[in-house]
C-alpha cells in the first residue's frame, strides 16, 4: 500500500508546475514555510504538506524535513532554483495519518546553516483527524438481517445414515449383477459465497475481543472474510493482494456501484488501521465494523439460485 501511494504521488508531482509561496524573496538570510493541503483527514487518508526554504546565495544550509510523527508516506526533495538573491527550494510530503482519532501537529520544520550562523523554523502545522467509523461520519446501518442457521447434530446423523445405507445398497448391485458400474454418492451442493461469508464473521462475532492480540485477530478474520467473499462473488483477486491494488480494480468499472465501494473502502481501511497502526477501537466500534461487513454481503448477495453440480444447462 506505501509503495503504490508514494509512486502516485511522485507522477502527480512531475505534472504539477512548481511556484515559490514567496511573490519577493524574504528580507532575511534564512526562511522555512510550511502548509498543508487540508485542514481535517480522515484516518489513512492521503494528504500533503508542502514545505519551502529560500537562503542567501552565499550561505550553504541543510535542509532534509522527515516524516512527522503520528504519519507515513513519501518525501520528495526538490531541486534548488534560483529566486531574487538566493535559492528556493520544496520538499513535498505526500502523508497518511496513522495516529488518531484527534489533533495531528505536523512539524515545525527546520533548516540550518553550515556554519551554524543561522536557522529558521517553520510554524507548526495542525490537522484534525477522524476515524472512518465515528457514528457521525457514516450513514446509520440497518441491523443484520437473521444468520444462517448451522445444521442441529441430530440431522448430521440423519445424512450419515442415508449416506451408509446408499453405500451399502450399492455394494449389494454391484455383488449381485457384477456388470453393473456402482455409481458415485453425489456431491453436496457447493456453499454459495455469501453463505460462507456470513458464517465465517457470525464467528467473528462470538469471538473474544479482550486483548489487543484478539482484536488484531477479530480485524484480520473480518477482512478476510469479505475478501474472500469478493473473489468467489465477483472475481476479483482480494485475498492475495493489497488493499489498495483490489480497490483500484473494484472502483475502476467494476461489478459494484460507488456506494458500494465507498462503504467497502471505509471497512477495509479501518481493518488495516488494526493491523498496521495499531489502533484500538471500542466494542461499540467493534460491532459498527461488523454490521457494516455484514451488510455489505447482503446489499451484494446473488438472488439467483443455485444449480446442483452437474446440472448445468
Amino acid at each position: 500500500m506505501t509503495r503504490s501511494f508514494a509512486t502516485v504521488s511522485l507522477l502527480a508531482l512531475v505534472a504539477c508546475a512548481e511556484r515559490a509561496p514567496w511573490k519577493e524573496p524574504p528580507p532575511v538570510a534564512l526562511a522555512v514555510l510550511a502548509r498543508a493541503s487540508r485542514s481535517e483527514v480522515t484516518l489513512l487518508e492521503p494528504f500533503e504538506v508542502e514545505v519551502d526554504m529560500f537562503r542567501r546565495a552565499d550561505l550553504p544550509v541543510t535542509f532534509a524535513p522527515k516524516l512527522p510523527e503520528g504519519t507515513a508516506g513519501a518525501i520528495l526533495l526538490g531541486e534548488e532554483r534560483e529566486f531574487g538573491h538566493g535559492f528556493w527550494r520544496r520538499a513535498r510530503l505526500s502523508l497518511r495519518a496513522t495516529k488518531g482519532p484527534g489533533e495531528l501537529a505536523l512539524g515545525p520544520f527546520s533548516a540550518v546553516a553550515e556554519d551554524k550562523t543561522a536557522s529558521a523554523e517553520s510554524e507548526s502545522i495542525r490537522i484534525e483527524v477522524r476515524t472512518a467509523l465515528d457514528a457521525g461520519s457514516s450513514a446509520d446501518v440497518e441491523a443484520p438481517s437473521q444468520l444462517l442457521q448451522v445444521a442441529s447434530e441430530s440431522r448430521v446423523w440423519s445424512y450419515a445414515a442415508i449416506v451408509g445405507a446408499l453405500a451399502l445398497l450399492f455394494c449389494i448391485l454391484g455383488w449381485v449383477t457384477r456388470r453393473r458400474r456402482a455409481l458415485p454418492l453425489p456431491l453436496p451442493p457447493a456453499e454459495p459465497p455469501d453463505a460462507k461469508a456470513l458464517r465465517e464473521l457470525a464467528r467473528w462475532r462470538a469471538a473474544s475481543r479482550r486483548t489487543i492480540p484478539e482484536v488484531d485477530a477479530y480485524y484480520v478474520g473480518c477482512s478476510l472474510a469479505l475478501r474472500v467473499y469478493l473473489e468467489g462473488r465477483f472475481g476479483l483477486r482480494a485475498p492475495e493482494r493489497t488493499t489498495e491494488e483490489f480497490l483500484a480494480e473494484a472502483e475502476r468499472g467494476g461489478p459494484l456501484s460507488a456506494e458500494q465501494c465507498i462503504t467497502l473502502r471505509s471497512f477495509l481501511l479501518q481493518c488495516d488501521l488494526v493491523k498496521f497502526a495499531q489502533h484500538a477501537p471500542i466494542e461499540e466500534q467493534h460491532l459498527h465494523a461488523m454490521a457494516i461487513a455484514e451488510n455489505f454481503v447482503h446489499s451484494t448477495r446473488s438472488t439467483r439460485p443455485q444449480s446442483p453440480p452437474g446440472d448445468r444447462r
